[in-house]
């Protein structure tokens, strides 16, 4: 057997074409140099095994001697060549070196009776040094013979070929750890593995594939192949073996519901190898069978995903001009499951105008530049119904940039359309109502104002006149009136009063509750002190410690809406701390990031906090008029004033502790940070 090199395709007679026909002589040192042999010099010199060729027919003269034997014997080629092979076949057995010769001649002589190819069994031949002072090799060698036959047929020439063999027992050693390490692979696989006979018999499986099957290796081995995983489906066991059978194909896959013992049914998916020994038949199956149940549970969880969120897979391959579709793609176009995807330019159908122009835009962007889009788009069903989309792609690019395809999804957001169709009609609905309600709103505040005017007037009208009269009254009549008419004048003239200042403050709380208030940064300690020095006389006439040494903060707030809380306030210290023994008021601020918080505390006589949410209400008072002159109108103006300009007003007190008054409004930001 010569080596499996370029010629195991060459006929011999095809290797003995390339050989010179004329007669060779018996010494040759130069290399071959016919253009026409070349190519089997190559051959011989390349090879890894040690190879010659003799002549048939002249005493096995050496004709080529290739590079490979001459170092394994360390022999120049010239003194090769043209030598008869027993001449330079010092290579004897270590059991008998005459034995060797001969099995070697016996060989030969075959070969020439036979004519076809003779080996000698392995044996181990010694090969003497060819320098002093070195010990000769031992080495295992297999010899083979084989003929080359001229184009009439005739026997030319023998190739002789030495391959060199490991030492017999370290080959069977070795043979032997690769079974075992093979037997240790097949059982400790992660997946099933098993070999099959060509009818679908068990020959061996491993303790997984057992296990995924769900029953002992001897309770398997007494079914086949086709009776555990095609059961009552011999069409589809057939269709699955054939090309196998045919040698069309050499491994075949495919995806089976496995219904165990139990009952439970389990996803596998099989993989069979056929492995041949001689041509045309299959002498048996290799098949590995892997557990896949996850897997399908997580596919159909995932599809399951997907059609809860309507949302829809394809990919268009330019290459191969196929095109992929999911079930949910056809539940959104409402296209037949039965039909195969649409193609590209059909798509169309399925799309306002409107639509598919921006959606072909986006496709023809992405196929010409390879970048991602996505669009809303609204689909037309064959049925005539509407529904609407987003739609996402992107291009897959092969290693040389080159657009191989594009990909994508289509989500059905038909919901959240008409949820937002829904929410635009229902906007627009409230801001028709809201505008609606603020022209009612602005014809009732005018109305409100005429009314409030026309009432203010005719009340103050008469309250004048009885104030006159009165004022006439005491300085005219005075004299005249005893003492309880004198008391029945003042009282007539305190109604008046109080009626004035009531009306006033009626009148101020409904431009509170109806002015626009114009929000602008104020300096509260410059307010503060304005404020303060309005009440100057008061202050003095009753020697009150004010205390109000404020930093500048600035605050944002209507400036006549926060005089009229901060008169309001103070106003009410001083009326209710002047008959303390040392009476004094404090103001103070504390900032916070986004507000400031500013207050007012007095040492009066204070109020129980029961009565907190109460002093706040129109027209409440905790004190009787005569000791606490009043309309019970200031902190309910204050509270309003407050609320108007996005602020919060509350108090802190105890009986005959004082109170606390707390305002918090926006900070004044006089600068922005640019992060």
């Amino acid at each position: 057997m010569y080596h499996s090199g370029p010629f195991k395709k060459w006929s011999f007679v095809v290797i003995v074409t390339l050989l010179p026909s004329k007669p060779m002589t018996n010494q040759r040192t130069d290399p071959i140099s016919t253009p026409a042999i070349q190519p089997l010099q190559q051959f011989f010199e390349t090879s890894s095994h040690l190879c010659l060729i003799l002549r048939a027919h002249d005493h096995f003269i050496i004709e080529m001697a290739n590079d490979a034997f001459l170092a394994a014997t360390s022999l120049r080629r010239e003194l090769v060549i043209g030598k008869n092979l027993f001449e330079i076949f010092p290579l004897s057995s270590i059991e008998d070196s005459d034995d060797s010769i001969n099995v070697l001649r016996a060989s030969l002589n075959r070969v020439l009776t036979d004519q076809c190819a003779n080996t000698i069994t392995i044996r181990q031949y010694i090969i003497p040094s060819r320098d002093s002072g070195e010990s000769a090799l031992y080495q295992y060698w297999k010899l083979s013979n084989t003929p080359v036959f001229d184009p009439s047929g005739h026997l030319r020439y023998i190739i002789h070929q030495a391959e060199h063999i490991i030492d017999p027992m370290i080959a069977c050693a070795q043979r032997s750890e690769s079974i075992s390490a093979f037997a240790a692979i097949f059982e400790q696989a992660a997946v099933g593995l098993a070999l099959l006979t060509a009818e679908g018999h068990w020959i061996r499986a491993n303790t997984r594939l057992c296990e995924i099957i769900g029953d002992g290796y001897e309770a398997i081995r007494m079914r086949s192949f086709q009776d555990i995983f095609y059961p009552n489906d011999p069409t589809g066991y057939a269709e699955f073996l054939h090309p196998l059978l045919a040698g069309e194909i050499q491994t075949r896959s495919t995806e089976r519901c496995h219904l165990r013992n139990n009952g439970h049914g389990i996803w596998v998916r099989l993989f069979m190898t056929w492995i041949r020994l001689a041509d045309s038949l299959v002498d048996y199956f290799v098949l590995v069978v892997e557990d896949i149940q996850t897997c399908k549970e997580m596919e159909e969880n995932l599809k399951e995903a997907k059609r809860l969120a309507k949302l829809g897979y394809w990919k268009w391959d330019r290459d191969t001009h196929t095109h992929t579709w999911s079930e949910e793609i056809y539940r959104i176009y409402g296209r037949n499951p039965a039909l195969p995807p649409a193609i590209y330019p059909e798509v169309q159908m399925y799309f306002t105008e409107e639509s598919w122009l921006k959606l072909a835009a986006a496709v023809e962007k992405s196929l010409a530049e390879g970048g991602a889009y996505e669009c809303d788009a609204e689909v037309v069903r064959p049925d005539g119904s509407h529904r609407w989309i987003t739609a996402r792609g992107d291009a897959i690019r092969k290693r040389d940039g080159q657009i191989l395809a594009l990909h994508g999804t289509v989500q059905d957001i038909t919901d959240r359309k008409l949820a937002e169709q829904a929410l635009l009609q229902l906007n627009a609905s409230l801001e028709a109502r809201v505008a609606e309600r603020t022209a009612e709103l602005n014809t009732l505040n005018q109305s409100l104002e005429s009314f409030v005017y026309s009432v203010s007037h005719d009340l103050k009208g008469p309250l004048r006149g009885i104030e006159g009269y009165s004022r006439f009254l005491e300085e005219d009549y005075a004299e005249r009136l005893n003492e309880e008419g004198r008391l029945f004048v003042a009282n007539i003239r305190a109604g008046v009063t109080q009626m004035s200042a009531l009306i006033d403050d009626l009148l101020a709380y409904s431009r509170m509750e109806r002015c626009k208030l114009e929000p602008t940064p104020l300096d509260l300690s410059i307010l503060v002190n304005e404020v303060i020095a309005e009440y100057t006389q008061d202050i003095s006439a009753h020697e009150i410690k004010i205390v109000a040494d404020l930093p500048s903060t600035y605050v944002q707030a209507d400036a006549d809406g926060l005089a009229l809380v901060l008169r309001n306030l103070l106003g009410n210290a001083i009326k209710f701390s002047k008959y303390a023994s040392q009476p004094r008021i404090e103001f103070g601020v504390r900032k916070e990031a986004s507000f400031v918080i500013t207050w007012i505390r007095d040492n009066g006589i204070g109020f129980d906090m029961k009565y907190n949410d109460q002093i706040f209400e129109i027209f409440e008072r905790l004190h009787r008029l005569e000791d606490y002159p009043g309309t019970g109108i200031g902190l309910a103006l204050v509270k309003k004033a407050m609320q108007r300009m996005g602020g919060q007003v509350w108090a802190d007190s105890a009986p005959g502790k004082g109170a606390t008054f707390y305002l918090k409004l926006p900070v004044y930001i006089t600068h922005r940070d640019p992060q």
